[in-house]
């Protein structure tokens, strides 16, 4: 996969990617304080989410999603305004998905009911299922008039300060598991491993590549080095309901830094 001219790989924070054609040194220098847990620098993203190049936005838009905080996510609306085609506005709210915050849901609907595209439906519906999936939400029944009430009626009732992940409160080591066991299925079945976004999750918050990615034919010595790295990152005391960029703690709210 490629966005415009650069080859894109969901591991690029640790093999930071450079372009002939165009200047990606801003957005390289915010990654490189990000990285340091200066998290201040994410208001820094934030004109680069509407940057003329393409290139520049999917990257800015892919590491505002994973370093952004509750109260920063309502950045996104600028992303969406300034989308122009329908495939980047369907890659956006993908990202809006990987925030794992419960502030992007409202912006999704309201984004939604003004697209009223059903070709957009089934990547609201992912992005939603991401962060609070709900029981007979689906991208056939998302545009239901009342799904927004539901929704509000759901999120009042849990912790809005916390980051979800299907449904719970994000916890490193509930996504190591759903690796682990997927990774396992696949090595014993010989198929490729199904595992959309927990490998990425797991190298966002640790800093070390995950030796496992969706789509990878799982050998014996892939599970080795799986079960070495889930030990390793193991031994750091992650909080439940926080998010990481490379071991820090990203706040809840902006006023926490």
């Amino acid at each position: 996969m490629s966005f415009g001219t650069i080859p894109y790989k969901r591991a690029w924070y640790l093999d930071v990617v450079s372009s002939g054609s165009v200047d990606m040194r801003p957005l390289i220098c915010v990654l490189e304080m990000l990285r340091n847990g200066n998290f201040e620098e994410v208001r820094s993203l934030v004109p680069l989410l509407t940057h003329s190049s393409l290139d520049v936005r999917l990257y800015a838009q892919q590491l505002f999603a994973d370093v952004c905080s509750n109260d920063d996510a309502c950045a996104f609306n600028l992303a969406l305004e300034a989308s122009k085609t329908l495939d980047e506005t369907r890659r956006i709210v993908l990202r809006m998905g990987q925030t794992l915050s419960l502030s992007v849901i409202p912006i999704l609907l309201t984004w939604r009911e003004a697209l009223n595209d059903p070709e957009i439906d089934e990547y609201v519906c992912d992005a939603l299922s991401a962060i609070l999936p709900i029981d007979g939400v689906d991208q056939f029944s998302v545009s239901r008039p009342n799904l927004r009430k539901t929704y509000e009626a759901k999120i009042a009732s849990l912790d809005a300060s916390s980051y979800y992940y299907r449904g719970k409160k994000l916890f490193l080591g509930d996504i190591a598991k759903e690796l682990i066991v997927a990774s396992t299925v696949a090595f014993k079945e010989k198929t490729k491993v199904i595992a959309a976004s927990q490998a990425q999750i797991l190298s966002n918050f640790c800093g070390q590549k995950c030796p496992v990615i969706n789509g990878q034919l799982v050998t014996g010595s892939d599970m080795d080095a799986l079960l070495s790295y889930v030990e390793v990152i193991a031994a750091t005391k992650w909080k439940v309901g926080s998010k990481y960029f490379f071991r820090h703690e990203i706040a809840t709210r902006r006023g926490d830094r």
